[in-house]
């Protein structure tokens, strides 16, 4: 699979020729190409776009009434649409959130040191539930979501580009209590949640710490 990322489709759309564009796509989707079959994209702003972002940028919008697609959705969302025209049965596309809006979390910033407020903890449940939304009234079904593209960097002081801190446990609680009950509800209980979305060596702590509290929850 491949990535249908911000930069991605402004890189695309800068070729203007539709035959080009065709190509392109064609080269990773098509049967004859690449055929991917898989597809992950960013939920708002990722360390792949042209500018920092977040669909609910208002700060203490808590009902997430401004909650709204950007442009470079919409770009993406026609990629997405193209892909699966090369092929037989629709592209499995999964997506993974960079960070929540900086008004809730705790650096009130979009990159650096900081995670999400636990008083947010609901609000960012139900940030999953309208991007969902938002892409299926698009014509887009997510297969699958992660809980946070690397949630270890937002531990880092001073961390580069858009992220927000986790760890095993609190990933762990916020899925259990917050989004999976929130999915659920929303009918996308068949939505697969991955938690663990980071390096390879932290595999297996995670996996321990989560497995653990999971038998003692």
């Amino acid at each position: 699979g491949g990535a249908f990322t911000d930069s991605a489709a402004v890189n695309i759309y800068d070729m203007k020729d539709e035959d080009i564009i065709q190509n392109i796509m064609a080269s990773y989707y098509d049967i004859t190409g690449l055929d991917y079959s898989i597809g992950r994209t960013n939920m708002g702003g990722c360390d792949f776009s042209t500018r920092p972002y977040t669909y609910a940028d208002t700060p203490g919008d808590v009902a997430l009434e401004t909650f709204e697609l950007q442009e470079e959705d919409f770009m993406k969302i026609a990629l997405i649409k193209q892909a699966n025209t090369f092929r037989n049965t629709s592209l499995i596309m999964y997506a993974s959130p960079w960070n929540a809006p900086p008004w809730m979390k705790s650096n009130n910033d979009y990159k650096g040191q900081g995670y999400l407020l636990p008083e947010y903890y609901q609000v960012w449940a139900k940030y999953f539930v309208k991007f969902l939304d938002a892409y299926k009234a698009e014509g887009i079904d997510h297969w699958g979501l992660t809980a946070q593209n690397e949630p270890v960097d937002g531990l880092v002081p001073g961390f580069g580009f858009n992220c927000m801190a986790w760890n095993a446990s609190t990933q762990r609680d916020w899925i259990i209590e917050n989004l999976g009950p929130s999915l659920e509800k929303a009918g996308y209980s068949d939505v697969q949640v991955m938690i663990h979305d980071d390096q390879r060596p932290l595999v297996p702590k995670w996996a321990r710490e989560v497995t653990y509290l999971a038998c003692c929850h």
